[in-house]
């Protein structure tokens, strides 16, 4: 059975996408590893005391590598390319920017006041690397979404971790509270929708639940989404969409649910 997803939702997207012009956002400042990333905002005040109220965050990801790195005694880098080897995603890596990497594409943003197209600022992603420093393409995305779409729904040892374990970061941690129509939730390093109320593009209400993350970077903005089906054979089921566009700004989450949701009802 599903989580219970409490929380209705429509169009939201995540905040992340919101904060693309700030300064820390076009950082150039190179970093050696996530433990001195947190140099950044280790020494500033809580936005909100923990627990009580929804306030998304990159640096909190960037909090959680530097404990994966404190645990592990590797580093984000080592620990990361071990999941890209693992999974076969040999498009995946760390983003730098000195590094040439096969088929990068150039970003862009829209002039605010003429909406004319223009080349990104140069940046570097050190200080964010588990919180939105990894270039990929769409084909190794979906090969990490159904990784996780087979431990959510089985146990077994072709799980990437355990089911148990996986679902805890697909359960509601705390409501959020938005200013649209809709509300969603969010669990650990993901947003939850219970699908009610939701309307697809031809009109119909999609039911069932999924759960996904949008992106932004300078020039990109992204979506990650996995619907899981219902499976009474030990193999997994659902749809994986994922969306990559190298435009800053560009909203892309109803188009993947959109398009999440033509491919469930097909199946």
């Amino acid at each position: 059975q599903f989580p219970n997803f409490q929380k209705k939702s429509g169009s939201l997207e995540d905040p992340s996408n919101n904060n693309t012009e700030t300064a820390e956002f076009l950082s150039n400042k190179p970093y050696t590893n996530s433990i001195e990333a947190l140099e950044i905002f280790k020494n500033d005040d809580l936005v909100v005391k923990p627990g009580s109220k929804f306030s998304y965050t990159t640096y909190g990801l960037t909090l959680a590598g530097a404990v994966l790195e404190k645990c592990s005694g590797r580093s984000y880098r080592q620990l990361a390319n071990g999941l890209f080897s693992d999974l076969g995603m040999r498009h995946t890596q760390l983003d730098t920017k000195k590094k040439i990497i096969p088929g990068r594409v150039n970003y862009y943003h829209r002039n605010s006041e003429t909406n004319e197209l223009e080349n990104c600022p140069e940046v570097d992603c050190s200080y964010k690397y588990a919180g939105g420093g990894i270039i990929s393409n769409v084909t190794d995305l979906v090969i990490f979404a159904n990784a996780i779409l087979h431990s959510y729904q089985l146990d077994t040892k072709k799980n990437l971790i355990k089911r148990e374990t996986i679902r805890k970061f697909i359960s509601e941690q705390i409501p959020i509270d938005n200013s649209v129509k809709s509300t969603t939730s969010a669990g650990l390093g993901w947003f939850l929708v219970d699908g009610k109320g939701v309307k697809s593009l031809n009109g119909n209400v999609a039911n069932s639940p999924f759960f996904y993350h949008t992106g932004a970077a300078v020039g990109a903005s992204s979506v990650l989404l996995i619907k899981p089906g219902f499976s009474e054979s030990q193999t997994s089921s659902g749809v994986c969409v994922a969306i990559l566009c190298n435009l800053q700004n560009c909203s892309v989450y109803n188009l993947g649910r959109d398009i999440g949701d033509l491919f469930y009802n097909s199946m």
